[in-house]
């Protein structure tokens, strides 16, 4: 997935610890294509394809933050405030004028990463569930993991059977891709019956738009 390998026990933090050093270069990487180019379409352009680029590879292994009493995590927090100060400097405005962050990042294209890593781990999810290019012809082994529970797991609840909701896929909840993709296929239950990926794609759009900043 992503190109990245994953592990039960593999935790995100080396991945998006290394986007702070590109983070802290937007604003004067804005700051010099201004000088030569006037604010407006080109250079937001410009600039947003290096943020998704730079900062939103992988971002389906970053910490999410599903709803607003979810615990935030400090340093993509940091990285976001990076991103949104870009944002005001292409819309030539500043801290002081209280523009709203969504606005900010409405009016110049600039993603919310928590949002995007939503949206990136809902796709990658249900390609997950829906692969089939395991042994003989199965789910692949992300996919394996996913549906199946540890096996020391107690007996799932009659409730949550009937549900068809996927059972914790570690024996203690972490901030970590298998337990919030569990979490998400749970709580986004259209998922389960989206048969096309542009379908999925407006079912993560929608889902993603909704969760925190």
């Amino acid at each position: 997935m992503c190109a990245i390998k994953i592990k039960n026990n593999e935790r995100a933090d080396p991945l998006w610890s290394c986007k702070q050093a590109p983070s802290k270069s937007l604003q004067a990487l804005a700051r010099r294509l201004l000088i030569h180019l006037p604010r407006g379409h080109y250079v937001e352009e410009v600039v947003r394809s290096l943020v998704i680029g730079r900062l939103c590879y992988g971002s389906a292994l970053f910490p999410l933050r599903l709803a607003n009493e979810d615990p935030a995590c400090q340093l993509l927090q940091t990285i976001q405030v990076r991103v949104n100060d870009t944002a005001r400097l292409l819309l030539g405005a500043a801290r002081v004028d209280r523009i709203p962050t969504e606005e900010l990042l409405f009016r110049t294209g600039l993603p919310s990463l928590n949002r995007n890593a939503i949206r990136a781990a809902v796709l990658e999810l249900w390609k997950a569930l829906n692969s089939s290019d395991g042994a003989d012809g199965e789910r692949n082994p992300l996919g394996m993991i996913l549906s199946s529970p540890p096996t020391s797991q107690p007996t799932r609840c009659t409730r949550s059977v009937k549900a068809g909701n996927l059972p914790p896929p570690l024996l203690k909840k972490d901030n970590v891709f298998l337990w919030n993709a569990v979490q998400i296929y749970n709580d986004l239950v259209p998922l389960r019956s989206t048969v096309s990926l542009a379908a999925v794609q407006k079912l993560a759009d929608s889902y993603s738009s909704a969760a925190p900043l």
